[in-house]
């Protein structure tokens, strides 16, 4: 049994299927290179692209987060606020690339990478 919210993101992703395709016919037709087609290419693109990111939002990924934030830092070792807490999350940076990171709450974020 399919579940409301299965068939509501299939029902999107065809929606964005189909403005994908129709940007890519418009791309390949002779007049692509009109000024008319370049828009209407560009217009389901965008359309494409920001509304996968409102209707189909990627699943929050707390460590990559983390990890994002602390290789915007130098050295080999630091705190920066947790992603998943706000908390203080420490972490340290090896030579070999390993990175380990620990928030000071007890069950929140801990990883060796």
């Amino acid at each position: 049994m399919t579940r409301p919210l299965d068939a509501y993101r299939a029902g999107i992703r065809d929606t964005l299927l189909a403005a994908e395709e129709a940007a890519a016919a418009i791309r390949a037709r002779p007049d692509a290179g009109g000024i008319r087609q370049q828009s209407a290419a560009a217009a389901l693109e965008a359309f494409s692209a920001a509304f996968r990111c409102e209707a189909l939002p990627e699943p929050r990924n707390a460590v990559l987060e983390a990890l994002r934030a602390i290789s915007d830092q130098p050295g080999e070792e630091g705190e920066t606020p947790c992603p998943e807490c706000a908390g203080r999350l420490r972490w340290s940076r090896a030579e070999n690339g390993h990175v380990w990171g620990a928030c000071e709450a007890a069950d929140c974020l801990r990883w060796m990478m």
